[in-house]
């Protein structure tokens, strides 16, 4: 298991069949993934974002632009190496199957982790597209399930699988 991230997000403007909905968000990582095997950084981080989302009958649509102060890892530090914090832009597409599942597809482009080594697979920008089905447990949880492959940079994940929960208050 990797860090834990913990995500506020407040409607700033209600979607009308003009516009769409504008939130922002903000929240911070736990340091829960173990370090030394590549599943965290060991520290705190933290960062926001907007985002909108436009729904056209059974279809969503969703953008969003979020900036993470990335802590510097202990074993980045031993190496001299230091995190860069992480600007990524997210465009998604969700399709209603039922009342309940939903068909999700994704992509999310982010800059390096780090631009100290110079090598195009480590020092350049990652493009992961997903693909997924979202469960809705209920009016306020949804369960999710979803595999990610990088598109453009061999640093990036060559395959993801990632399984996770939400709760709105």
């Amino acid at each position: 298991f990797g860090d834990v991230p913990v995500v506020l997000t407040h409607e700033f403007v209600e979607e009308s069949p003009t516009a769409p909905t504008i939130s922002g968000r903000v929240g911070f990582e736990l340091p829960t993934g173990s370090e030394a095997k590549g599943f965290g950084n060991g520290v705190v981080d933290y960062g926001g974002g907007i985002l909108a989302e436009k729904s056209f009958g059974r279809w969503s649509t969703t953008a969003a632009v979020d900036y993470v102060a990335t802590g510097s890892s202990h074993t980045f530090e031993t190496a001299g190496v230091s995190a860069h914090d992480n600007l990524d832009l997210q465009l998604g597409l969700e399709y209603r199957w039922n009342d309940r599942v939903s068909l999700l597809l994704g992509a999310v482009l982010e800059s390096p982790v780090t631009r100290d080594i110079a090598l195009k697979e480590i020092n350049g920008n990652i493009l992961s597209i997903d693909v997924g089905v979202a469960w809705d447990l209920g009016k306020r949880s949804r369960l999710l399930l979803e595999f990610g492959e990088d598109a453009i940079a061999k640093s990036g994940p060559d395959l993801t699988l990632m399984g996770a929960w939400s709760y709105s208050l």
